[in-house]
């Protein structure tokens, strides 16, 4: 997510956000699974703190990246 310094095309826009899309999904799926194992961890008696403290850290990357989807979709609606 960096400042963009010069006009790029509406290729490299639609690549990036593709990109920026598979991550959001891949992020996703990681913190289904970590809850998952968050309830795994609940439902044997095993303190499952570490694990909540990774599922905050993954929601927090995915609000990132929710974010930086948001800036394409400006830069591609509002160009220049």
């Amino acid at each position: 997510m960096q400042a963009r310094l010069a006009p790029r095309n509406i290729q490299e826009d639609l690549k990036e956000l593709d990109d920026t899309e598979r991550s959001i999904e891949r992020l996703g799926q990681r913190i289904h699974a970590q809850e998952r194992r968050i309830a795994e961890l609940k439902r044997d008696g095993i303190e499952s703190n570490s694990a909540e403290q990774i599922r905050a850290r993954l929601c927090d990357s995915l609000s990132d990246l929710v974010k930086h989807r948001a800036l394409i979709l400006h830069d591609m609606t509002y160009p220049g």
